[in-house]
């Protein structure tokens, strides 16, 4: 009797334990299957990112994504002009000779500078090319005394633009010493002006007022020439006609 208690017992413990082995064997195969089916990649979803997950785009600027750099034109310069017709008068405007994107923005706001000012008949041009930047200059010269300054300064082997800050790294100066030889050329500058304007009323509120202001000179175009010497536009206030003038002054 005994015996047959003990069978029974044992053919119990089997039963539960060949249970647990199935349970066992279906959570293993439930888990497998899982797994699998994340990593699986649906058709037609392939290309899609999820929102988290880092693209080229996200990882550097639109204005910011390399561009080919080509030339307009294979067999000009760095600078050629094009002839263009205001009001039946021919004009001949200049042109960076680069595709990118700066640069068609910029040959398109030269061509508008020239239409704008007064038909062209003002505008004087030069270009600069100094360690791999192009600086190409508008000078819309009203009278000998009037100017308003337009710079360009795109990077050659890029063709994007030249920031004032990347000017400066390039000059090896800092912003501090740039506002303070700024400073020092300006009143050369002004007291160059108006040496025979010393007793004027305005002469040393105006001159104050031109220091002031070339405290924004990193706000203003700047350029190398062709020698790495740096150019900055300065507002200088004066003592007759326009309130103030723009002059490019080497510092």
């Amino acid at each position: 009797m005994k015996n047959k208690k003990g069978t029974v017992g044992l053919i119990v413990v089997a039963c539960i334990l060949s249970v647990l082995v199935v349970v066992c064997i279906i959570i293993i195969v439930y888990l497998i299957v899982s797994t699998s089916n994340d990593n699986k990649v649906i058709p037609g979803e392939q290309t899609q990112n999820d929102e988290n997950t880092p693209t080229l785009e996200g990882i550097i600027p639109a204005d910011d994504m390399p561009e080919e750099v080509k030339k307009l034109d294979e067999a000009q310069g760095w600078i050629f002009e094009k002839e263009i017709d205001l009001n039946g008068a021919k004009y001949k405007v200049p042109v960076i000779n680069l595709t990118t994107k700066y640069a068609t923005k910029a040959n398109t706001q030269v061509e508008e500078s020239y239409k704008d000012k007064t038909g062209g008949r003002y505008v004087i041009y030069s270009y600069y090319i100094y360690s791999g930047v192009l600086a190409l200059i508008l000078d819309n010269n009203y009278s000998s005394r009037t100017h308003m300054y337009e710079i360009y300064n795109v990077n050659l082997e890029t063709g994007k633009q030249v920031t004032n800050k990347e000017i400066l790294e390039k000059a090896n100066i800092t912003e501090v010493d740039l506002i303070s030889r700024t400073k020092t050329a300006c009143e050369n500058k002004y007291k160059e002006l108006y040496k025979e304007a010393t007793a004027d009323a305005n002469y040393q509120t105006n001159l104050d007022k031109t220091l002031k202001d070339v405290e924004k000179v990193m706000e203003k175009p700047m350029h190398f020439d062709h020698n790495g010497n740096l150019f900055v536009t300065v507002n200088i206030y004066q003592l007759a006609g326009a309130e103030t003038n723009q002059y490019l002054i080497e510092i």
